[in-house]
C-alpha cells in the first residue's frame, strides 16, 4: 500500500497533532537551529492529494523538505506513468492519422484534381480534430 505524500511526510517530523483541519509539527527548517518546541509548521493536505507546507517562522518549502530528505515533487501523489504513455499514444496515433489524411488531400488538390462533397467534409473534420489538439 502507498503511502499520501501527507503521511510520508509527518513520518520524517516530530510532533505531530491534528488542529482544526490541519497538521502542526515541529519545523525541521534552518530557522530553527535548536529545535522548534512550539511546533510552527503548518501542513494541509489539499483534495487531490497535495500538501502545503507553511512555517509561521519563514522557513521556505525547499528547506523544510530537504530538511527531511523530500523534494518539491514529493508533495504531490505519485501518478500512474502507463496512464500517461497510452494517453500519449493515443494521441500521437490520432494525430497521424489526421495528418495522413490532410496529405493526401493536399496531394488530390495540387495535382489539380476536385475534392468530392464528402471528401471536403472529412477534410474539414480533420481540421476540426486537429486544431483541437492544440
Amino acid at each position: 500500500m502507498k503511502l499520501s505524500p501527507l503521511e510520508i511526510f509527518l513520518s520524517r517530523t516530530t510532533n505531530s497533532r491534528y488542529v482544526e483541519g490541519e497538521y502542526r509539527c515541529s519545523c525541521p527548517g534552518p530557522l530553527h537551529a535548536r529545535g522548534d518546541k512550539n511546533p510552527s509548521l503548518s501542513v494541509k493536505e489539499c483534495e487531490d492529494g497535495a500538501i502545503i507546507l507553511y512555517c509561521f517562522a519563514g522557513c521556505s518549502a525547499y528547506d523544510i523538505l530537504s530538511a527531511v530528505g523530500l523534494t518539491m515533487r514529493d508533495l504531490y501523489p505519485q501518478q500512474k506513468k502507463a496512464n500517461y504513455l497510452l494517453d500519449y499514444k493515443y494521441m500521437y496515433e490520432s494525430i497521424s492519422n489526421e495528418l495522413i489524411i490532410l496529405a493526401c488531400a493536399a496531394q488530390d488538390i495540387s495535382s489539380g484534381k476536385t475534392l468530392s462533397e464528402e471528401d471536403l467534409n472529412r477534410l474539414q473534420k480533420c481540421a476540426l480534430r486537429l486544431a483541437g489538439f492544440s
